[in-house]
């Protein structure tokens, strides 16, 4: 499936970059202040589910604890799949 990045996907994808992994708790206070978690982690699921991000499970059973990171691919390797502008 393809989505629309919004500025928000870019500036937590820049900031994932950065860092190399960061928490859903860590993604939800940064980029979703004063909000439940529960709209970060449904973003970061379609984030996930057109290739932009890679989601790394810690051991642990808590949804919170998901990690993520960039997907590993080679550099030319175009990072998601995104729907062209209207």
């Amino acid at each position: 499936p393809a989505i629309r990045l919004t500025a928000r996907d870019l500036d937590v994808l820049r900031w994932i970059r950065q860092g190399e992994i960061a928490a859903l708790d860590q993604i939800a206070r940064r980029f979703w202040p004063g909000v439940q978690v529960a709209p970060a982690r449904a973003r970061l699921g379609q984030l996930g589910a057109t290739g932009c991000l890679a989601l790394r499970w810690p051991h642990t059973r808590c949804p919170q604890d998901r990690i993520y990171s960039l997907p590993r691919r080679g550099p030319a390797a175009v990072p998601c799949r995104q729907r062209p502008p209207a």
